[in-house]
């Protein structure tokens, strides 16, 4: 018999419904390509754990996964651990852990399934001893994990930074230092102080359009890393108005409860993906509903399912892809029969014993300082991506690998005297000279940049050959010998500084471009800043 329950009417009675055992939607088959849909899942406590529940948590692990196969089998992509899962309310960060380890590895055995998860600060207490260091290292460690385990990244809002920023600079600095370090682009979380009162005055201002300001100028700065905004302030037309000014390709996520659907419609011209808590408990009913709507435009982008690539979000480990490594950059004044190096400029080939060249190939990066990886979803290659298919996965990890040398450099520019810049060395060079050279070779890529992007991704530069590199140098180096030693080292400051924005924000068809060329464009620029800095730090004994 079917179960009868009394429920409250409009006016305050009670009526009884008798469940009928079918569902009341049942939404369509096969992927929906029309939105991206989140939905930010619950957990399931375990009721017959022995714990004090007020004190410790405990998971039906078996029913929380189960939930989530049933959300991907309605073609919605799921935010894991999250604050619909009581993130920051009971629910710590050893316990989400283990949910994002397990989540991500069910992930791999769905076709198509999307999986993303929160990174936060939650490990850390808000309180007066809390710094921004203790911030970036919090952001850091749970960035890193989830990446470990092959997890996309939502960037969570720390109640930890809301306690100790002191304006819009602080979130600046705090959100480059993660950003510049995430493998692939992550969804940042604006979470309003409506939902959480510790979350006031985020982004440094409790005025809404200031913060509004310092988020979006955030977004701007770093958009090759960031997939998409999720907004929750309860302000339709905020949002709208954000969503407006985004960069193209940065997609903006609704999380505003009330007025989700004509944000997800659109105006015409854009439209909202959605990360909505609610999509867990209306899941037929958001399936339905965006397998329903066409797709936002013509030129817009698919979700990936059966196989498509899903935009600007890798979801496969990274492949080794060769970074353009320019071997022309070679050691200055190093003799001719010296071993092969990347960058600099004297460089002889070595070979092997069949007679091929053994120095054309190009240095794969290492790992990064946070181990950051991608998530492999079986059966699927894993982007948002427009409806052109793009073989492979394009590695970025150069960028962090140049940010190390960079303020390797800065730092030792700010330190060195007077005297230690004038310092001679090989072949009649001296330390600010050799920095004026690194400046040149920088400079040099900015210059070759502007000169690409206005021709077009397809228009690489052609390489120069290996011979045609001592003489610039040679020609080069009086000028730079008659350099002010701090002017020199402060312009290879400036020159790295510029190069290195620039080539982080250089798009995915240019460095797939690039690639295919044999690497003439060298992105990879930390190769030559350690040579040189090596050479600095030996000469002056450090």
């Amino acid at each position: 018999m079917a179960p009868t329950l009394r429920l409250p009417r409009a006016d305050g009675t009670l009526a009884s419904y008798t469940l009928s055992g079918r569902p009341a939607i049942t939404p369509p088959t096969g992927p929906i390509t029309s939105r991206i849909g989140m939905a930010a899942v619950h957990v399931v406590a375990d009721p017959l754990a022995a714990i004090n529940p007020t004190l410790e948590v405990a998971l039906d692990w078996d029913a929380t996964l189960r939930y989530r196969h049933y959300v991907w089998s309605l073609g919605l992509a799921v935010a894991e651990a999250m604050d619909t899962s009581q993130r920051g309310m009971g629910f710590d960060w050893p316990t989400a852990r283990e949910l994002i380890r397990r989540s991500v590895a069910e992930a791999r055995t769905v076709r198509g399934a999307i999986l993303a998860s929160g990174a936060g600060t939650d490990q850390l207490e808000p309180g007066s001893s809390v710094t921004l260091a203790d911030v970036e290292a919090a952001y850091e460690e749970q960035c890193g994990f989830i990446e470990g385990v092959g997890g996309r990244i939502i960037l969570m809002a720390s109640r930890a930074l809301a306690a100790c920023a002191r304006g819009p600079e602080d979130y600046e600095k705090v959100y480059a230092r993660i950003l510049t370090q995430v493998r692939a682009p992550v969804i940042i979380h604006w979470l309003g102080d409506m939902f959480d009162p510790a979350l006031a005055g985020y982004w440094g201002s409790r005025d809404l359009d200031r913060a509004t300001e310092t988020l979006l100028a955030i977004v701007h700065e770093h958009a090759a890393r960031i997939d998409g905004v999720k907004i929750s302030l309860l302000d339709q037309q905020r949002e709208i108005a954000m969503r407006a000014r985004f960069p193209e390709g940065v997609r903006m996520y609704t999380g505003d409860d009330f007025d989700y659907p004509t944000t997800i419609r659109g105006d015409g011209r854009r439209a909202s993906d959605a990360l909505l808590g609610i999509f867990d408990v209306i899941a037929p009913a958001a399936s339905a509903a965006l397998h329903a709507l066409p797709p936002r435009l013509r030129r817009a982008d698919a979700l990936l399912q059966g196989g498509r690539r899903v935009r600007r979000v890798s979801q496969r480990p990274p492949v080794s892809l060769p970074h353009g490594g320019r071997a022309r950059e070679r050691a200055l004044g190093r003799a001719p029969e010296r071993a092969a190096r990347v960058d600099g400029p004297r460089r002889a080939a070595a070979r092997s014993r069949s007679g091929r060249r053994t120095d054309a190939r190009r240095p794969h990066c290492g790992r990064r300082r946070l181990a950051f990886t991608s998530l492999t979803i079986r059966g699927s290659r894993g982007r948002i991506t427009s409806s052109k298919e793009v073989p492979m996965p394009v590695d970025r990890s150069y960028v962090a690998q140049n940010t190390a040398q960079r303020d390797r450099l800065r730092n030792f520019v700010s330190r060195a005297s007077d005297q230690e810049l004038a310092t001679p060395m090989p072949s009649g060079w001296t330390v600010a000279a050799v920095l004026g050279h690194l400046a040149f070779w920088d400079q040099r890529i900015v210059v070759l940049l502007d000169t690409w992007q206005r021709a077009g991704a397809t228009a690489v530069p052609s390489s120069e050959s290996y011979d045609d590199v001592d003489w610039i140098n040679d020609a080069g180096k009086p000028m730079l010998l008659a350099l002010a030693p701090r002017a020199a080292a402060q312009l290879a400051v400036a020159c790295a500084e510029t190069a290195d924005g620039r080539l982080a924000g250089l798009k995915d068809e240019f460095l797939t471009a690039n690639v295919a060329a044999g690497g003439p464009v060298n992105v990879l620029r930390a190769t030559h800043r350690k040579e040189h800095l090596d050479e600095i730090e030996r000469a002056l004994k450090r």
